[in-house]
């Protein structure tokens, strides 16, 4: 069976063949395009629709030249089979030779791989390389979003209420970590994501997420949080052994990352995302992870690894590594406006389990 194309709309937009291989569309407005087509598969879609989506300022008939230019780029880029259907006043995306991620969220195809590489977990938007191709399209994308995002959380939500029947509570913490991240003013899934923190012995870390939502609740609502969220925090303190926070300010504290008998910790910082393609935010993004970088190699008794991208490494050092307990410190940097929002997350490897996540905005 020949693999199908893949269309990416979750975060910047891109494209793979059946192999794996990107293909590029240089243009932002093929882009949107064919990704506007990828969202509504199998669905005939009016020539004038996408006009009017993608060139609405355009003069008569110069409108329809323009898409007519646009397809034929898009067919031309795209290898091996054509995933377009085309006549005379329509146009579709058939699902025959090609699929898209939101596609497979929708399917369930991913509901048991999305913990440790879920869509949004980084800050992403939907198409959020493609905005201001027109006001309607970005009101679309918008829409599509909120969409997505509910959808995630449904999948997120189903994976931790099974890891929280089962007594799987690395795994419930994972999931509740990346389903608060996704909603961080729903205090249910905040009470339920302190809760499993209590009961993986990080009494803590459950103490410091209520600071944390606290702040966030009366910043946005100007509201406190609710009693029974007040309760886990007692609950917490009591099984911290304290009546407040003690100890250090660090999400993750040094005995977190002790190593075994037998085993010396790794904690490999990755180079920080830019997730707003401007060249000062990007310097930023890399410095910032540099200096993390360089902090964090001061504590003694842990290994510091500097990468600048998830590749793994070859040969005798993969040996090394194996060897050791890992950990790795994602992160991403995105500006708007005049506030910076900084997202860093460490994660168990091989294991993908989420020790912490957090949001720092300025």
């Amino acid at each position: 069976m020949e693999k199908k194309l893949v269309i990416r709309l979750i975060g910047a937009f891109s494209a793979t063949d059946g192999e794996g291989n990107p293909f590029v569309l240089a243009g932002r407005k093929d882009r949107a395009v064919l990704a506007f087509l990828a969202a509504h598969p199998a669905r005939p879609i009016a020539r004038e629709r996408l006009v009017e989506l993608i060139w609405p300022e355009a003069a008569d008939g110069a409108g329809r030249a323009s898409l007519r230019q646009s397809l034929s780029t898009i067919r031309k880029a795209i290898p091996q089979s054509d995933p377009l259907l085309v006549d005379r006043d329509t146009v579709a995306f058939s699902l025959d030779c090609a699929t898209t991620d939101v596609k497979m969220l929708e399917d369930g195809s991913r509901s048991e791989r999305i913990i440790g590489n879920m869509p949004l977990a980084n800050g992403e938007a939907f198409l959020d390389d493609l905005g201001g191709i027109s006001a309607e399209f970005d009101t679309w994308r918008a829409t599509e979003h909120s969409r997505i995002v509910s959808l995630v959380s449904d999948l997120v939500d189903g994976v931790a209420r099974n890891a929280e029947g089962s007594g799987d509570i690395n795994k419930a913490v994972a999931a509740l970590s990346q389903l608060v991240s996704l909603d961080p003013l729903n205090e249910a899934s905040q009470r339920r994501y302190m809760r499993a923190l209590i009961a993986s012995g990080q009494a803590n870390s459950a103490i410091r997420r209520y600071r944390m939502l606290e702040k966030l609740l009366q910043d946005e609502l100007g509201v406190t949080p609710e009693q029974a969220t007040r309760a886990v925090l007692t609950e917490a303190k009591e099984r911290a052994g304290q009546g407040a926070v003690k100890g250090s300010d660090h999400p993750v504290a040094a005995t977190q990352l002790a190593p075994s008998e037998d085993a010396v910790p790794e904690l490999v910082v990755y180079r920080f995302r830019d997730l707003s393609d401007d060249a000062d935010t990007r310097q930023f993004a890399e410095g910032l992870s540099d200096s993390i970088a360089g902090a964090l190699s001061l504590v003694s008794g842990l290994i510091v690894v500097s990468r600048p991208d998830t590749s793994r490494p070859n040969g005798a050092d993969a040996d090394a590594t194996e060897a050791r307990e890992r950990f790795a410190l994602h992160g991403n940097v995105r500006k708007t406006g005049h506030q910076i929002r900084v997202g860093a997350r460490l994660i168990g490897q091989p294991s993908g389990r989420v020790f912490w996540a957090e949001d720092y905005d300025r």
